[in-house]
């Protein structure tokens, strides 16, 4: 099936920048002694969780063993950014991984 030219769902990227500046969240993604971190600051709603998206998609993708999600330095978070949250744990079982979230 064919998808008309007018589907905005594919943006080849085009959006991003617009993304970035309706998003409120710092993401920041540190690595000590093989314990990833990722330290979380702002908003965390349905305009930024997918800024978290991708640095789990690489965290799990490169065997990670350990991985601190650090909520310390959120100040909102919506059903949206709970979302990421619970789905950190995921993909690692399979690793035999531990995620921690810290408040």
């Amino acid at each position: 099936m064919r998808v008309p030219p007018n589907d905005r769902s594919h943006t080849n990227g085009r959006e991003e920048p617009r993304l970035q500046r309706l998003a409120n969240l710092g993401v920041l993604e540190t690595c000590d002694d093989g314990n990833r971190t990722l330290v979380l600051s702002g908003e965390m709603d349905l305009a930024s969780s997918w800024l978290v998206d991708l640095p789990l998609l690489k965290i799990s993708a490169d065997g990670t063993r350990s991985f601190t999600l650090d909520l310390s330095g959120v100040t909102f978070i919506d059903s949206a950014g709970m979302r990421v949250v619970l789905a950190a744990n995921l993909p690692f079982p399979n690793h035999g991984a531990a995620v921690v979230a810290e408040a």
